[in-house]
């Protein structure tokens, strides 16, 4: 393990919940960025005479989420947002009132592809959703913007498929067993205590808070039952 990942982990673990990139270049919430290069605006461009802290960062990211030492999602307005584990085992508490209604539509499909075999690309989700082309491309962000937001995917890694690489994705209780089972075992009001000590957390809170007091009934997520579209792959 390089130094600097060594950094960065440290960093994360300390701060709890931190983005990648900062948000238009703004202070808060405060970004990976913020913690590498402080006072230092990001400028994102990909040529010659860009940030070799772009650069640096996109590798980085690539890192981070291979390492399983963290929790990479898309959190807050989409984008990139890394957890400690800790943190995420708070997360996943505050969230699994949410889980607990399920999943319909193309959000089932693609959740149903993912517990069945992890981890796809991008590319893959689409194909084993039928849900390729421009005509589709609403209704499969819309439906990965579901899974986000309620922790059901992690990102893991990335995929090269042409100019520009993609995400790696795969389900999360699959990938993060024991810090999700860590997870259900803590109480809603510590979970919520724990995250809003977070230098992030009160940013963060309203995305990840439950919508009602419902207690835990079942420790896996469940998915209902609307995965006609699916298709099935046989075991690697």
């Amino acid at each position: 393990m390089s130094r600097l990942l060594k950094r960065v982990l440290g960093a994360i673990e300390h701060h709890g919940a931190l983005l990648v990139f900062p948000l238009n270049n703004r202070p808060q919430p405060l970004a990976l960025w913020h913690v590498l290069f402080p006072d230092q605006p990001m400028n994102w461009e990909w040529s010659n005479d860009g940030d070799d802290q772009v650069v640096q960062m996109w590798h980085l990211r690539r890192e981070l989420m291979e390492s399983g030492q963290i929790y990479y999602g898309k959190l807050f307005r989409g984008r990139a947002t890394v957890l400690s584990l800790s943190a995420f085992e708070a997360a996943w508490r505050l969230t699994q009132s949410h889980r607990e209604l399920g999943l319909v539509g193309e959000a089932s499909e693609i959740a149903e592809l993912l517990d069945f075999d992890s981890p796809l690309s991008t590319k893959q989700l689409k194909s084993g959703t039928e849900l390729m082309g421009r005509d589709n491309e609403a209704r499969f962000n819309s439906a990965m913007k579901k899974l986000w937001s309620h922790l059901w995917i992690a990102g893991v890694g990335e995929v090269d498929e042409g100019a520009f690489p993609s995400l790696s994705h795969a389900w999360t209780a699959s990938v993060l067993e024991e810090s999700c089972r860590r997870g259900e075992r803590l109480s809603e009001d510590l979970s919520r205590d724990l995250w809003e000590d977070l230098a992030n957390g009160r940013e963060l809170l309203s995305r990840l808070s439950p919508s009602g007091g419902t207690k835990i009934e079942q420790s896996k997520p469940r998915l209902r039952q609307d995965q006609s579209r699916v298709k099935k792959k046989s075991p690697r």
